[in-house]
Protein backbone atom coordinates (compact mmCIF):
# COMPACT_ATOMS: atom_id res chain seq x y z
CA UNK A 1 0.00 0.00 0.00
CA UNK A 2 1.19 3.83 -0.65
CA UNK A 3 -0.14 6.99 -0.43
CA UNK A 4 0.54 10.10 -1.74
CA UNK A 5 0.26 13.52 -0.10
CA UNK A 6 0.95 17.17 -1.07
CA UNK A 7 1.75 19.84 1.09
CA UNK A 8 2.43 23.59 0.89
CA UNK A 9 4.06 25.22 4.20
CA UNK A 10 4.90 29.11 3.54
CA UNK A 11 7.58 29.21 6.19
CA UNK A 12 9.77 26.14 5.46
CA UNK A 13 12.53 25.41 3.91
CA UNK A 14 10.91 23.03 1.18
CA UNK A 15 7.73 25.32 0.89
CA UNK A 16 5.95 22.67 -1.24
CA UNK A 17 6.80 18.81 -0.38
CA UNK A 18 4.66 15.58 -1.27
CA UNK A 19 4.50 13.19 1.62
CA UNK A 20 5.30 9.41 0.01
CA UNK A 21 3.57 6.70 3.02
CA UNK A 22 4.29 3.14 2.63
CA UNK A 23 2.85 0.20 4.41
CA UNK A 24 4.76 -3.18 4.70
CA UNK A 25 2.12 -5.70 3.60
CA UNK A 26 4.82 -8.35 2.67
CA UNK A 27 4.18 -10.27 6.33
CA UNK A 28 7.64 -10.08 6.36
CA UNK A 29 10.41 -8.39 8.32
CA UNK A 30 12.19 -6.27 6.41
CA UNK A 31 15.06 -3.86 6.52
CA UNK A 32 14.29 -0.80 4.50
CA UNK A 33 17.17 1.23 2.96
CA UNK A 34 17.43 4.86 2.15
CA UNK A 35 15.05 5.24 -1.12
CA UNK A 36 15.43 7.05 -4.04
CA UNK A 37 13.58 9.42 -6.46
CA UNK A 38 13.94 9.04 -9.64
CA UNK A 39 12.15 11.78 -12.66
CA UNK A 40 11.33 11.30 -16.76
CA UNK A 41 10.34 13.59 -19.03
CA UNK A 42 6.84 15.27 -18.04
CA UNK A 43 7.41 14.41 -14.31
CA UNK A 44 6.86 16.52 -12.07
CA UNK A 45 9.73 19.15 -11.23
CA UNK A 46 10.97 18.41 -7.96
CA UNK A 47 14.21 20.14 -6.11
CA UNK A 48 17.25 18.37 -5.23
CA UNK A 49 17.38 16.76 -2.23
CA UNK A 50 21.27 15.13 -0.99
CA UNK A 51 19.24 12.27 -0.22
CA UNK A 52 15.48 10.81 1.35
CA UNK A 53 15.29 9.89 4.62
CA UNK A 54 12.52 7.68 6.55
CA UNK A 55 9.70 8.69 9.59
CA UNK A 56 8.16 6.38 11.42
CA UNK A 57 4.42 5.94 12.03
CA UNK A 58 4.08 8.34 15.28
CA UNK A 59 2.74 7.69 19.35
CA UNK A 60 -1.00 8.60 17.48
CA UNK A 61 -1.08 6.34 14.80
CA UNK A 62 -0.92 8.12 10.94
CA UNK A 63 -4.71 7.35 9.70
CA UNK A 64 -5.74 9.92 12.78
CA UNK A 65 -4.33 12.60 11.29
CA UNK A 66 -3.74 14.30 14.62
CA UNK A 67 -0.61 15.79 16.12
CA UNK A 68 2.30 13.09 16.66
CA UNK A 69 0.59 11.31 13.44
CA UNK A 70 4.34 10.99 12.42
CA UNK A 71 7.82 10.70 14.28
CA UNK A 72 9.00 14.27 12.99
CA UNK A 73 12.15 14.38 15.34
CA UNK A 74 13.77 11.13 13.88
CA UNK A 75 14.76 11.15 10.36
CA UNK A 76 16.52 8.12 8.99
CA UNK A 77 18.40 6.77 5.84
CA UNK A 78 17.42 3.06 6.73
CA UNK A 79 15.13 1.47 9.10
CA UNK A 80 13.69 -2.17 10.55
CA UNK A 81 9.51 -1.75 9.30
CA UNK A 82 7.61 -4.72 10.90
CA UNK A 83 5.15 -6.52 8.91
CA UNK A 84 1.82 -4.12 8.57
CA UNK A 85 4.15 -0.85 10.03
CA UNK A 86 3.75 2.32 8.17
CA UNK A 87 6.74 4.74 7.48
CA UNK A 88 6.60 7.85 5.17
CA UNK A 89 9.16 9.71 2.72
CA UNK A 90 9.10 12.94 1.24
CA UNK A 91 10.31 15.00 -1.48
CA UNK A 92 10.79 19.08 -2.21
CA UNK A 93 8.33 20.01 -5.33
CA UNK A 94 9.47 23.15 -7.33
CA UNK A 95 7.48 25.81 -5.59
CA UNK A 96 6.82 27.47 -8.90
CA UNK A 97 4.50 24.70 -9.37
CA UNK A 98 0.76 25.76 -9.76
CA UNK A 99 -1.44 23.52 -7.26
CA UNK A 100 -3.45 22.43 -10.35
CA UNK A 101 -1.02 21.02 -12.20
CA UNK A 102 0.78 19.30 -8.77
CA UNK A 103 -3.01 17.63 -8.00
CA UNK A 104 -3.39 16.66 -11.16
CA UNK A 105 0.28 15.20 -11.20
CA UNK A 106 -0.28 12.91 -8.14
CA UNK A 107 -3.87 12.00 -9.96
CA UNK A 108 -2.39 10.46 -13.05
CA UNK A 109 0.98 8.98 -11.28
CA UNK A 110 2.55 11.37 -13.07
CA UNK A 111 4.87 12.56 -10.52
CA UNK A 112 8.27 10.53 -10.49
CA UNK A 113 8.96 6.79 -9.10
CA UNK A 114 10.14 6.18 -5.81
CA UNK A 115 12.84 3.41 -5.37
CA UNK A 116 13.27 1.97 -2.43
CA UNK A 117 16.41 -0.56 -1.56
CA UNK A 118 15.68 -3.12 1.17
CA UNK A 119 16.91 -6.06 2.87
CA UNK A 120 14.25 -9.53 3.49
CA UNK A 121 15.99 -13.08 4.28
CA UNK A 122 19.11 -12.03 3.97
CA UNK A 123 18.85 -10.57 0.47
CA UNK A 124 18.84 -7.03 -1.09
CA UNK A 125 16.04 -6.24 -2.92
CA UNK A 126 14.67 -3.09 -4.63
CA UNK A 127 11.03 -2.25 -4.72
CA UNK A 128 9.93 0.46 -7.55
CA UNK A 129 6.37 2.62 -7.08
CA UNK A 130 5.71 4.26 -10.08
CA UNK A 131 3.41 7.74 -8.33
Amino acid sequence: MQDIEPLRKADAEYKSKLYITVKNDSGKHLHVLTPVWESQSGDLPVRPMARLLWHNEGPSGYLTGRPNSWDMAHEVDNIQVRPGQVIRTWIGVQETVPDGDLRRAVVTRRTGTLVIPLKVNGRTVEQRIRL
